[in-house]
């Protein structure tokens, strides 16, 4: 857990929209910044807490941290995988989670808990692991959860994501939200983080999240089915020749369908990159 250079842009750019007022860390948040560039990025990261940080350069009025041990400092001890005691309830103007969902095993109930922390107005922040971080922690996170939890129907606005590789600290790519049954799929290389900022609009009693390609063809009332329709048309074109129709089968399943399927795969996933070739995708330049 802590702020590393992407998190501290992202804390930039989420601070362009306002104070971050009484605040609530998930975990005590340390700063992970190399001495050259914390100078660069007018940090103290030798001296500086986080709390100081986030009272200093964003405004905020108060900080309090939340994490299950007191081994790291926070003020509030409290296990996540529980519901938080009632005096927490509707108390903060921003959380952030830098670092900390991925460690906790029933993700519904940190989520759910994040927003009844929150004041309407509120904004919920997260910097996580989504590529290439396998035992991190328990979990590894897709823009889609967010685009389908923070949504209009449960109370959300003004929701972006991004997606942040740590091999690039000059770039994210904005990542568009899913419509019409898409999904946006990405592979890397590289480790990357899925960053989130959302804003509480309201008070939901009941988070209803599903997802939005499952969603869509349910709505369609559609149903997916792969399609044989080469091999239709090659039986009815060869179904008086039994055995030319069967050289012609064997030929097709040993080495036609393979080749196709193989470029298929090879296409999809060069298109599916974290790059500006990815349709999803928007790069932009962070300073």
């Amino acid at each position: 857990m802590g702020i590393d250079e992407h998190g501290l842009k992202f804390l930039d750019y989420v601070y362009k929209s306002g104070d971050f007022g009484k605040t609530i860390t998930i975990g005590r948040q340390s700063i992970h910044l190399p001495i050259a560039r914390s100078r660069v990025l007018k940090v103290s990261s030798d001296t500086e807490s986080g709390e100081e940080l986030l009272v200093r350069r964003f405004g905020a009025n108060l900080v309090d941290s939340i994490d299950h041990s007191p081994y790291e400092g926070a003020n509030i001890i409290h296990d996540l995988n529980l519901v938080v005691p009632p005096q927490m309830v509707g108390q903060y103007d921003t959380i952030i989670d830098f670092g900390s969902s991925e460690h906790v095993f029933n993700v519904p109930a940190v989520f759910q808990n994040y927003v009844s922390m929150c004041k309407p107005g509120s904004r919920i922040l997260h910097v996580l692991p989504a590529n290439n971080f396998c035992g991190h922690g328990f979990f590894q996170f897709s823009p889609e959860l967010f685009f389908s939890l923070y949504s209009e129907i449960n109370g959300f606005s003004l929701t972006e994501v991004f997606l942040a590789n740590l091999n690039d600290l000059k770039h994210w790519y904005l990542v568009k939200k899913p419509s019409d049954g898409t999904r946006v799929n990405v592979h890397s290389s590289s480790p990357i983080y899925v960053m989130v900022k959302t804003t509480v609009k309201r008070l939901a009693s009941q988070l209803i999240v599903q997802q939005s390609d499952y969603e869509y063809m349910w709505a369609q009332r559609v149903e997916s089915a792969p399609s044989l329709r080469s091999v239709g048309t090659l039986t009815s074109l060869f179904g008086r020749f039994p055995s030319i129709l069967k050289i012609v089968r064997v030929f097709w399943r040993r080495f036609l369908a393979p080749l196709s399927l193989s470029l298929s795969r090879l296409r999809s996933w060069s298109l599916s990159r974290l790059s500006s070739r990815n349709a999803h995708l928007e790069k932009i330049k962070v300073t």
